[in-house]
């Protein structure tokens, strides 16, 4: 349901307001996001304001992190009478620059698994996403910056859960399923 809707929140026979932290985490796409990508009152958020360091995942870990938790579908609240589905969707291409070999090696696995198309130019058509792997120009960052594109500055980290969600956009889908107080099933 709602494959192609590119939003980061999509309501269905319902208000769009009152968002529940877990229920319906909150958070756009686009120019409509804001920060470091996820959203809040997902799973990610608090991850998003500390840095992770080390880490030892090898590309089967990634692989098996994707499989069971990126590439399906969540509904932790699992009511009866709505749906509330966090889901994430992969970028399309994303430029990788710096001079760190080894975040570079991790961020190309966590990007391989996702099937995210990988570029060294950030100003190639259709970049949605700069991941940034060691240390760039100030002035490259800010010609990215101005041409509007996400800049990610967070160092790649051989932690699956954690590097993958650099790869995706989270999105929250809440679907009403009842109609006039009777649930449908």
């Amino acid at each position: 349901m709602a494959r192609p809707v590119e939003v980061g929140n999509a309501y269905v026979n319902r208000h769009i307001t009152g968002a529940i932290v877990r229920r319906q985490p909150f958070g756009g796409w686009k120019r409509s996001s804001v920060g470091c990508g996820p959203k809040p009152g997902g799973p990610h958020h608090v991850s998003g304001f500390g840095r992770f360091v080390g880490g030892t995942d090898d590309e089967a870990s990634f692989r098996e992190t994707w499989r069971t938790w990126f590439a399906a579908e969540h509904d932790p609240s699992a009511l009866t009478c709505e749906r509330n589905v966090l889901r994430y969707r992969p970028f399309g291409c994303v430029a990788l620059v710096g001079d760190d070999a080894s975040g570079r090696a991790v961020a190309e696995t966590a990007a391989r698994v996702a099937g995210v198309r990988v570029v060294d130019d950030p100003l190639a058509p259709g970049v949605d996403r700069v991941r940034v792997a060691g240390a760039v120009a100030a002035d490259d960052l800010g010609s990215w910056r101005a041409a509007g594109l996400d800049v990610d500055l967070a160092p790649p980290v051989a932690v699956a859960w954690e590097e993958l969600r650099h790869w995706v956009r989270e999105q929250s889908l809440s679907i009403t399923r009842h109609r006039h107080g009777r649930p449908l099933l």
